[in-house]
């Protein structure tokens, strides 16, 4: 196994005044305001990007920073992931002795 694949995801939210704001893992009411939501799974060990999801139109200006806060969703879950899974090999390695 090469590393894990971990899906994260991150949007656009427009405030009454001043410029758009990305933000990861948007809540219901914000994906309900119907902004482009972009979907990304990445294997962020080796900094391959498995999938890359937009569901809407967005400028490209607008793209990389919505793509970076959807990568840093990513890398941030695949931190707990992997402290996850090594304490549960340890434990499980740790009851076989």
């Amino acid at each position: 196994m090469r590393g894990a694949v971990v899906a994260g995801s991150a949007g656009l939210a427009e405030p009454p005044s001043g410029p758009p704001v990305a933000l990861a893992d948007l809540s219901a009411a914000e994906e309900a305001a119907g902004g482009p939501r972009l979907v990304v799974a990445t294997m962020p060990v080796s900094g391959h990007m498995a999938l890359c999801q937009l569901s809407a139109r967005l400028h490209q200006e607008r793209l990389q920073p919505v793509l970076d806060m959807a990568q840093r969703a990513c890398q941030g879950l695949h931190s707990v992931l992997d402290t996850v899974v090594r304490d549960r090999l340890r434990r499980d390695t740790a009851m076989d002795d």
